[in-house]
């Protein structure tokens, strides 16, 4: 008769063997192990092992042969590294206490709304690694094909960004782009992130590894320049160069959309529901602000004598008139009451302290040109 987890945990040796599951947990038991037998424990049984004060949810694997003894036990590398245990550490097992978030993945398979708090439920036991590779496929089908209400992708990506870090860069305009990607051979972003960050905005640019294509963004980055950089290192090169392309799962941003991408890529399925989720709130982590008008704007300017041509562009001239831009069209009374309230002198295509940050990079910028050396 198994014991339940609140009487004493059994206590087994680890050894490590060098076994590589990627984000799954993993807990490998020999056969005729006596804690096995004694608490029922049978493969794809779901383990709670605690050390040191932490506690880790892993699936166990049943091993014959002389790898491990019945008093041994091994955790796949991702184990190891959740658990933060060392080669021979005694560890405690038990039941895990049961995951009551499965029940809003199921009210979701039959059709049923979820609130907010009960999708935050399932994103954090997500992040926290209770969830088998079998049930997070669940998640994943359960939030697919039209599933989700504009109020639950909501909920969705604030539960997504809540869990994850925070970078915040002391200033603004911090800008971004993003294209939906999957598409072959379309590498934007290595053309763009240059091109902006030469007219002197800040870009720090978090890129994800391939899901359904052949290789993504971060992957093709990786052929010329390293991809996973910690908080610290993306600090140092947006500090020195304005801007960056770096893998967002090596930085923990939003580490829920990690595992789910994990699960979503053997799966072949990248669902818009969650595609909008997995995008937004890796763009709300870095701290990217909203600015005015200006820096939103749809600019016209003319190619030959009577030839216009209508693009969408970040602000990088506030003095082009862009339209939209108040300070610089038929209404002028917006600079003038931001200028009133700030104290400060109304000035031609400055209408809010975003555009004149953009046009104090861009006159660093014009110096630093007029300094290069002539052709």
């Amino acid at each position: 008769m198994p014991r339940h987890a609140h009487q004493d945990p059994n206590i087994l040796r680890l050894n490590r063997l060098g076994i590589d599951t990627y984000r799954e947990p993993v807990i490998y038991m020999t056969a005729d192990c006596p804690v096995c037998r004694s608490e029922g424990w049978t493969a794809e049984a779901r383990i709670q092992l605690s050390y040191n004060g932490r506690s880790i949810i892993a699936t166990l694997n049943v091993v014959t042969g002389s790898l491990l003894t019945p008093e041994e036990v091994d955790l796949s590398e991702i184990g190891w590294q959740m658990l933060g245990a060392r080669d021979g550490d005694l560890v405690s097992l038990e039941h895990p206490p049961p995951l009551e978030s499965l029940s809003h993945i199921r009210a979701k398979v039959f059709g049923h709304r979820l609130s907010d708090s009960a999708i935050k439920s399932v994103v954090s036991d997500i992040v926290d690694g209770r969830y088998s590779a079998i049930e997070l496929a669940a998640f994943v089908t359960a939030f697919a094909g039209g599933r989700l209400d504009l109020d639950e992708l909501v909920a969705l990506t604030r539960a997504m960004t809540s869990t994850g870090e925070r970078l915040y860069w002391g200033h603004a305009p911090i800008v971004d782009k993003h294209c939906v990607g999957g598409l072959p051979g379309n590498r934007t972003t290595m053309i763009i992130v240059p091109i902006v960050a030469a007219y002197g905005l800040t870009m720090p640019k978090t890129s994800s590894r391939a899901i359904t294509s052949p290789a993504g963004t971060a992957d093709t980055m990786e052929t010329v320049a390293p991809v996973t950089l910690d908080v610290s290192a993306i600090r140092r090169v947006v500090e020195r160069e304005g801007a960056c392309i770096v893998w967002g799962g090596a930085v923990q941003l939003s580490p829920a959309d990690d595992v789910i991408i994990s699960v979503e890529r053997p799966l072949d399925l990248d669902s818009h529901e969650q595609m909008v989720a997995s995008i937004l709130s890796k763009k709300l982590a870095p701290d990217r602000r909203t600015w005015c008008s200006t820096c939103r704007s749809v600019r016209r300017r003319r190619y030959g004598p009577s030839r216009q041509r209508t693009r969408s562009s970040a602000c990088f001239a506030p003095w082009e008139r862009p339209l939209g831009c108040k300070s610089a069209s038929r209404e002028p009374m917006a600079a003038n009451r931001w200028a009133a309230a700030s104290g400060r002198r109304s000035k031609r295509g400055t209408c809010c302290p975003f555009c004149a940050e953009s046009r104090r990079r861009q006159q660093i910028c014009a110096t630093a040109r007029s300094r290069l050396p002539a052709k």
